[in-house]
């Protein structure tokens, strides 16, 4: 059989054992849902990209510690969330200078709209729900990502932050509620 054909438990396994080709595998499976949790949790590409790979390092490093008593998706969450809180600590230690405002810094060059076709929209709508989420405080996030996006359970949510069932709800009622504040007249846009 052929590591790809290898199910969740048995890649697991391997990759304990040091097993690259089961490491690379275990990349390749996840690599989407990682850099979506990253997007989310980040709110932009360049940031998605590096707390992505920052993330595999670390699920690949703490792969030994993975007990089975989760589901692998919801142990990688929980990988990903506590590099980017170990991520936003560090950047909080030092400054950062914006290209942006720099004479020849990062400009995007605007695609043209016959370019565009019919995906502007529904792009256009993306991009103002997700300034809205990446402004939502990051406790309130975290849930609202964990239960609107990626479809856990309150009881999932509850078990990956360790927090009580009503502090779960509660947060994914204020993380709404904030994105709703923040989307303003913008909220039309959502039927």
């Amino acid at each position: 059989m052929s590591i790809t054909g290898l199910d969740e438990k048995e890649l697991i396994a391997l990759c304990q054992q040091g097993d690259q080709a089961a490491m690379a595998e275990l990349v390749e499976r996840y690599q989407r849902y990682v850099y979506r949790l990253a997007y989310n949790l980040t709110g932009n590409g360049a940031d998605a990209d590096d707390l992505a790979q920052d993330s595999f390092i670390n699920i690949l490093k703490g792969i030994g510690n993975f007990k089975g008593r989760s589901s692998v998706t919801s142990w990688i969450y929980v990988v990903v969330l506590n590099t980017f809180r170990d991520a936003k600590r560090k950047a909080a230690r030092r400054p950062v200078t914006s290209l942006e405002n720099q004479p020849g810094g990062a400009e995007a060059t605007p695609q043209p709209l016959w370019e565009q076709g019919d995906s502007l929209l529904k792009e256009e709508l993306s991009q103002v729900l997700h300034k809205a989420l990446v402004q939502v405080p990051e406790d309130f996030r975290m849930v609202v990502v964990m239960y609107d996006i990626l479809g856990y359970s309150y009881e999932e949510i509850s078990q990956m932050l360790g927090l009580p069932m009503g502090t779960v709800k509660s947060r994914l009622h204020r993380g709404r509620s904030f994105m709703r504040g923040k989307l303003g007249s913008k909220e039309e846009l959502l039927g």
